[in-house]
């Protein structure tokens, strides 16, 4: 993804830094492959308890009657209904709404989901620790804020490019030395 420009809701000192997902296109596919097949599962329990008029018997220990077994199969079906939408939300979420970060000029704002989106406000006064680590990729580097209990990441891999993560870090590192002297 890359920086947002033009943005009428942004401040003029305010910059946007989107987040790609770490799975990508192999998370939305094994997402979307589950979701079809615990739909097709759920499709086969429900027409079999709208047909059932027999019972059921699994491994010859477990016998149910006809009632018994229609109220299996349609709980399979609900079950499997359920595991649908969730797997399908999750794969439809991860291909419309990356998390991002927003660079204010006195704080930074992740903003993570698209259903129920969360945005979390930390000044840059409030930041007690900054921490840079590298991963084991090789040139991957991890910016760490630490702010009281709290620990916010921000992944070099997951942003557009090195250049994005230097403009974070230098803008975190400016606006807490900025907090910190007035």
């Amino acid at each position: 993804m890359t920086e947002t420009q033009g943005n009428p809701n942004l401040q003029d000192a305010e910059r946007e830094k989107c987040y790609r997902h770490e799975e990508g296109l192999w998370s939305r596919i094994g997402f979307s492959g589950f979701a079809i097949f615990i739909g097709m599962c759920a499709i086969a329990g429900g027409y079999a308890a709208w047909t059932n008029d027999r019972g059921l018997i699994i491994n010859g220990i477990i016998k149910m009657g006809p009632t018994t077994a229609t109220i299996f199969y349609a709980c399979s079906f609900v079950f499997g209904g359920v595991l649908f939408v969730l797997c399908a939300v999750t794969a439809f979420g991860r291909l419309v709404k990356p998390a991002s970060v927003v660079l204010g000029p006195d704080e930074i704002v992740f903003c993570n989901g698209w259903l129920f989106p969360k945005r979390e406000l930390v000044a840059f006064k409030s930041i007690q620790a900054i921490n840079e680590r590298l991963g084991n990729k090789v040139g991957t580097r991890y910016l760490i804020l630490t702010v009281g209990s709290r620990k916010f990441l921000i992944c070099e891999r997951l942003l557009s490019g090195p250049q994005a993560y230097d403009e974070i870090h230098a803008a975190i590192i400016a606006g807490r030395k900025n907090s910190q002297a007035s």
